[in-house]
């Protein structure tokens, strides 16, 4: 039997066929479109909800008391931002993966980010807006 000619890309040690690409080899998708629209909604109120923030807000918690914790109101795009490029780089690595408990938790793991980096906006929003 001759071979089938390689038609995917090689990544390092990791291999992916191009016919796995495709969004039914996502165990558990419907969490990463959840995830990533969830994402896309909390930056859209940042910006509906600039005008009812103060110039700063609190958004370093983990740093020194005072105005090392403090950004611009715009600043509470980040969370999301990041939560969407963890949603990116999560996929990407569903599609190197062969093993289907490992595909569904990094389908777990980018969705769960994304609902914490909402609840840590949400809760800066209403803790310093005012309404």
């Amino acid at each position: 039997m001759a071979k089938k000619p390689w038609r995917g890309k090689r990544l390092g040690r990791l291999s992916i066929k191009k016919d796995k690409i495709a969004p039914k080899n996502i165990p558990l998708g419907k969490f990463l479109l959840f995830a990533t629209g969830l994402n896309l909604l909390i930056i859209a109120v940042v910006f509906l909800l600039k005008s009812f923030l103060p110039p700063e807000i609190p958004l370093y918690y983990g740093l020194a008391e005072g105005q090392e914790q403090l950004a611009s109101s715009i600043s509470l795009i980040i969370p999301p931002i990041i939560s969407l490029v963890i949603i990116l780089i999560n996929t990407i690595l569903t599609f190197a993966v062969q093993n289907n408990l490992l595909k569904s938790s990094l389908t777990v793991a980018a969705a769960t980010t994304s609902v914490f980096s909402t609840a840590t906006v949400l809760k800066i929003i209403f803790l310093v807006g005012s309404f």
